[in-house]
């Protein structure tokens, strides 16, 4: 009689592996079902939003091969990115720009790897408060697979800039070393020329990567990860994640097998006037192109036609004026109400797909 309680004690927890298995198969294809509705919905957005970034990833590159080789400094994650490459392959040499790829490769992995980390755990967090769904798991997962994609793309587009703007013939920008009177004075005037050029297309990179809300990349995922987890303000986390950077990349630099002379000049040409340029002055210059493509270049609403979207925007004021009946001169925001359209719309494209997939709902509830 026990072997045949064991055999069907054994029976029954394959039974019930095999169940959960095909529930959360079926769950994932749901989910995949889903994801095709809503691209489907969003497929000229999502190209032409693609194209934006793939443009501002090209500016983003341009702007660091440009400003590589001024000595005025550099920007927190690049501060790792050069200290690492003089370690390992310049061992305390000028020519950083030669494995300046390389090394964002390295440090971006490093980077995903610890974003991969931050997210585990705030899924232990999901789990622990009773929140933790399927459709976050699935979520996470692609994420983490799509976060790949700007690792290799970013050191790509930079290697690609450096080939375009600093070829083995160029004056290495401009290298003041030997230099003394007039030519000393003209160099310097130069450098800051191209510096103050590096630090605007940084900043419209940066700018229109960020506005196409895609593939933000590990550098971007570190703070806003850390800051779910963590329930600490973005800006705060930013900070630290920042100032982590700074930290590690000046630990890395004095750990080199070279002369403390050299390090301490690359420490002197690393943290300098384009550090504080690109650390402190780059968010409101970033802030700006961003008002500028919510205001007047909402690329999600590409989708909805004018019929639709003027329906959504009747049913938006209507719900506002409701809201405010006391103060009925109040307006609403144009990004206000465009967002709120955009909402309504995939609000619109999920319920669709809930009435002609009764199942979908289990890939929204809590994991017990």
């Amino acid at each position: 009689m026990d072997n045949k309680n064991k055999k069907i004690k054994t029976r029954y927890k394959k039974y019930l592996v095999l169940k959960e298995f095909h529930e959360k198969t079926k769950a994932f294809q749901l989910y995949i079902n889903e994801k095709k509705v809503f691209f489907k919905s969003h497929y000229r957005s999502i190209l032409v939003r693609f194209l934006f970034y793939l443009l501002g990833v090209y500016i983003f590159g341009l702007a660091n091969a440009l400003y590589m080789d001024l000595n005025l400094g550099v920007v927190n994650e690049d501060l790792l990115v050069f200290s690492l490459a003089a370690d390992i392959w310049v061992k305390g040499g000028s020519n950083i720009a030669e494995y300046y790829s390389i090394s964002l490769l390295i440090i971006y992995t490093c980077f995903w790897l610890v974003v991969v980390l931050f997210k585990t755990i705030k899924i232990f967090q999901f789990k622990k408060q009773k929140i933790l769904t399927l459709n976050i798991i699935f979520d996470e997962i692609i994420k983490i697979i799509l976060d790949l994609i700007p690792v290799f793309l970013w050191p790509l587009a930079v290697e690609l800039n450096i080939w375009i703007v600093n070829p083995d013939w160029n004056i290495k920008p401009i290298d003041p070393t030997n230099m003394t009177g007039n030519e000393a004075i003209w160099n310097e005037w130069v450098r800051s020329w191209i510096l103050w050029a590096s630090y605007l297309a940084f900043c419209l990179g940066l700018g229109i990567i960020v506005a196409t809300k895609m593939l933000p990349g590990p550098y971007n995922g570190l703070s806003s990860e850390l800051s779910q987890i963590t329930r600490l303000p973005y800006p705060a986390c930013r900070i630290i994640v920042d100032s982590m950077l700074i930290v590690l990349g000046v630990g890395l630099l004095f750990l080199g097998n070279y002369p403390l002379q050299e390090r301490l000049n690359h420490l002197y040409s690393w943290i300098s006037y384009a550090t504080i340029l690109m650390a402190f002055f780059s968010g409101p210059v970033i802030a700006l192109i961003l008002t500028f493509f919510n205001n007047y270049i909402r690329l999600e609403l590409l989708d909805i036609d004018k019929k639709l979207y003027q329906k959504l925007r009747r049913e938006v004021l209507r719900e506002f004026k409701m809201m405010n009946t006391n103060n009925k001169k109040q307006k609403i925001k144009w990004r206000i109400l465009q967002d709120e359209i955009f909402a309504k719309y995939n609000a619109l494209i999920k319920d669709n797909f809930l009435s002609e997939n009764r199942d979908a709902k289990i890939i929204d509830l809590p994991i017990k």
